[in-house]
C-alpha cells in the first residue's frame, strides 16, 4: 500500500473540469470504486478521515461536483446579476440605474417622465439580462457543468468528500501484515529457499503478484506465499494458479478463514498457517462460516506492499 512506504501521504479527492470526483492514487489499486473502499477502511479504523469538501451529484447525468449558482426568479436564467435599482414613483417601473439616464438626465425608461433623485426609490437587487425582469433577491440553484441542467438545491444528491491517511491502528495493522511476510520469508530461507517479496509470477496465461516467492535451485522446487488478514476465495484461487507445479502457502493474520477457503485449500493441497500473538507461525487456525465473495475492502487490504 502506498501509504506504508510514504509514496502517498494521503488519499485526496480530485475534482476535474467536468465535475467528476476521483481518488487517483487509490484507484490504481482498486479501480473506480476507491471512494467506497476508503470509507470502508475508515469504518474499520485503519485510516483516518478528514472532511475536505462537499459536492452535489446531478440528478440528470450523475455528474459529481454541481456548482452553486443564483438565477432569476422569473425565468431561472443564471444571467441575473447584482445591480443598483431605481423605481419610478409615477409608474412603478423598476430598472437598473443606468437605464434611467437619457442624455445625462434622469428619465423613466417606461413612462418617459422626467425625474429627480427625490422622486425615485433606490434599492439593491438583481437584474436579469435575459428576461429583463428585476428582483429584490435571486433564487438559489445548482448548475451541472456537464449537461447544463439547473436544478433546485434539494434535487441534488449531496456527497461529502474526505481525505484519508494511515492512523495508528492502521499502521499497527500494516506492521502485522509486513511482519508476517518477514516471518514466513525467514522460515523459507532457513529451509534452503532463496526468497523474494512482491514477486510477479506468470501462470495460466496471467501475471500476478505474490507476497513471498521461494525457490530452491538445488532441489528444483518452488513455493508461493500470500499473507492476508481477510482472505477471499479469489485470493486463494489466484494463489493456486500462481503455484504452477510448486507448493502454495496461505498465511492468515486473523487466525481464521471462511469454510469455502478451508475446503479449497484442502482439496488443492494448499497449506494454511496462522500467526500467533508473538508473531510466530503455527498450523492451527479457525474455520468460520461465511461468504468467500471478495469485497472491495478485502481487495484493497490485500495490496499491502513493502
Amino acid at each position: 500500500m502506498d501509504l506504508s512506504d510514504g509514496v502517498v501521504e494521503e488519499y485526496i479527492p480530485d475534482v476535474d473540469e467536468s465535475g467528476q470526483v476521483s481518488y487517483p492514487n487509490a484507484e490504481s489499486t482498486v479501480g473506480e470504486e476507491a471512494n467506497a473502499v476508503l470509507e470502508g477502511l475508515a469504518d474499520r479504523d485503519l485510516l483516518y478521515q478528514e472532511f475536505e469538501e462537499k459536492v452535489y451529484i446531478c440528478p440528470s447525468c450523475d455528474t459529481e461536483g454541481m456548482q452553486y449558482t443564483t438565477v432569476c426568479p422569473f425565468c431561472e436564467s443564471p444571467y441575473a446579476v447584482e445591480a443598483e435599482l431605481l423605481e419610478c414613483r409615477e409608474c412603478k417601473t423598476k430598472r437598473p440605474r443606468d437605464e434611467f439616464y437619457e442624455r445625462d438626465q434622469l428619465e423613466c425608461p417606461s413612462c418617459n417622465a422626467s425625474l429627480t433623485e427625490d422622486n425615485v426609490y433606490e434599492s439593491e437587487g438583481y437584474a436579469c439580462h435575459d428576461c429583463e425582469e428585476c428582483a429584490t433577491s435571486p433564487e438559489h440553484r445548482l448548475w451541472c457543468r456537464d449537461c447544463d441542467r439547473i436544478t433546485l438545491l434539494e434535487n441534488g444528491t449531496e456527497r461529502v468528500l474526505c481525505r484519508y491517511g494511515l492512523n495508528q491502528t492502521g499502521y499497527e495493522w500494516l506492521v502485522s501484515q509486513l511482519e508476517a511476510r518477514e516471518t514466513i520469508q525467514e522460515a523459507l530461507a532457513s529451509r534452503g529457499f532463496e526468497t523474494r517479496t512482491d514477486e510477479r509470477v506468470e501462470a495460466g496465461g496471467e501475471t500476478t503478484t505474490i507476497h513471498v516467492y521461494g525457490e530452491d535451485p538445488l532441489l528444483d522446487r518452488s513455493v508461493v506465499v500470500d499473507v492476508h488478514d481477510l482472505t477471499t476465495l479469489e485470493d486463494i484461487e489466484r494463489l493456486q494458479t500462481a503455484r504452477g507445479t510448486g507448493s502454495a502457502i496461505l498465511v492468515t493474520t486473523s487466525g481464521s478463514v471462511d469454510e469455502p477457503i478451508a475446503n479449497f485449500a484442502r482439496d488443492h493441497g494448499i497449506k494454511i498457517l496462522s500467526t500467533g500473538q508473538d508473531g510466530s507461525l503455527r498450523s492451527e487456525f479457525d474455520v468460520s462460516e461465511g461468504s468467500s465473495k471478495p469485497t472491495l475492502i478485502q481487495r484493497f487490504t490485500s495490496a499491502v506492499s513493502q
